[in-house]
């Protein structure tokens, strides 16, 4: 099984904070595109986060506790 990489590693966190938290969310932008077989020469990852809770600043909290920098 070949390593997971950096980006691969961010989506699995990003997906158990926001589904630990009752977030819906979706990836768009170029990882978006890569995860569809085209590769981009991009870092960044994009994402669109619907609150369960309203709370931004829970989010941000969430996100931090899970060592991911906004």
């Amino acid at each position: 099984m070949p390593p997971r990489s950096a980006v691969a590693d961010l989506l699995s966190r990003l997906s158990a904070v926001f589904e630990g938290r009752g977030d819906r969310w979706f990836l768009f932008g170029a990882q978006a595109v890569a995860a569809h077989g085209v590769p981009r020469v991009t870092a960044d990852v994009d994402v669109t986060v619907v609150l369960g809770d309203g709370q931004p600043r829970a989010l941000a909290l969430a996100l931090d506790e899970a060592g991911i920098r906004l």
